[in-house]
């Protein structure tokens, strides 16, 4: 079986569209496609597409929305992490990936640490301004995720292809 689907934690609808704007802003200086902003949960999976419905929907209904300041805007040199968000790592977070991890069985595709990348890419000489210009931005902004989200995503997908497929609402805040 091809590793075709992901797992993504997706910020509110308004968010969404803000962080949307900031992705296709930066999309073209790095020569890469935008791509709807997300956090990853787990990538590359290749559990067939109805248990991961089943299974990411009782997933979802086991966690509640967060509210997540934003800890940090890095770059690394990993192309998928070129720019990012990161957020501190949470019980919250741990228990998504530990959820993942029973749904897929495997290691793989999970995230190293929460984060939502804002370019894809590798950081060229100049663009260093940009991590300060996202730092104003968005650093102790507190982020909103209110749902999972089954894509169409993986390392052997190319990314203008990705799309979201299902989402999957998390519990409200009491």
């Amino acid at each position: 079986m091809k590793a075709e689907h992901s797992i993504w934690l997706m910020p509110c609808a308004s968010e969404q569209a803000d962080l949307s704007v900031w992705v296709k802003r930066l999309a073209p200086q790095f020569g890469q496609p935008a791509f709807v902003p997300h956090l990853t949960i787990q990538g590359d999976l290749e559990t067939p597409l109805e248990i991961l419905q089943a299974k990411t929907a009782a997933l979802a209904s086991s966690c509640k929305v967060l509210r997540w300041p934003v800890q940090a805007v890095q770059s690394t040199e990993n192309f998928f992490r070129c720019m990012y968000l990161r957020f501190e790592e949470t019980q919250a977070f741990k228990a998504l990936q530990d959820g993942a991890l029973a749904i897929s069985g495997t290691v793989t595709g999970l995230s190293p640490y929460p984060h939502l990348s804002l370019a894809y890419g590798q950081m060229q000489p100049g663009q260093q301004a940009l991590l300060a210009l996202m730092e104003e931005n968005f650093l102790t902004r507190p982020l909103t995720f209110d749902r999972l989200s089954i894509c169409r995503s993986s390392k052997n997908i190319p990314i203008s292809e990705w799309a979201c497929l299902q989402d999957f609402p998390l519990k409200p805040i009491t």
